[in-house]
Parts: C-alpha cells; sequence; structure tokens
C-alpha cells in the first residue's frame, strides 16, 4: 500500500522541518556540553547519529496533525519544537 502524493510531500516537510530543529537544538547542546565538559559529548553525537539514520516522522507528523485540527497554523514556528521533541521522545 502506498500513499497518496499529498501524504508524501505533507510527510517529506515534516521531516524536514523536524530534523532541522533537531540538527539545531542537538547542536547547540554540543556546543554547551564542550564548554562544560568534553567528555559528555559523544552523547550529543550518538542522539545526532539517530537523527541522522533517518525514519518516518510518524510522531511528528501526528502532532503537526492534531494541531492543526485544533485550529493552529503548521506554518508558524510554534509547533516545530514539540513536534521534534515527540520524535526524541
Amino acid at each position: 500500500m502506498t500513499l497518496g502524493a499529498e501524504a508524501e510531500e505533507f510527510l517529506a516537510g515534516v521531516r524536514q522541518r523536524v530534523d532541522t530543529a533537531l540538527r539545531g537544538f542537538l547542536g547547540e547542546r554540543r556546543s554547551a556540553l564542550l564548554a562544560l565538559d568534553a567528555a559528555a559529548v559523544p552523547l550529543i553525537d550518538d542522539l545526532q547519529r539517530l537523527v541522522d539514520s533517518g525514519g518516518k516522522r510518524l510522531r511528528p507528523a501526528f502532532c503537526v496533525l492534531g494541531f492543526q485540527a485544533a485550529g493552529g497554523d503548521p506554518q508558524g514556528p510554534v509547533i516545530w519544537p514539540a513536534a521534534a521533541a515527540l520524535e526524541l521522545f
């Protein structure tokens, strides 16, 4: 079974925005940890490898769809940190 073109496009957009948010967050955390204790940096590097390994990003997609169903604007910046956090959860 395959998804329709619209669904595939939506999921690709979610993947892109969530991956960008996660890379930014993890990059900031990596810099902060490096300043505190370089021994902790491999933890962030491992998380980054997990993010970079891909995935469907269904949890964030459902988060965005729920936000949109409740009247939120999925093009705005509000939902993306929450959607990204769900992917790490």
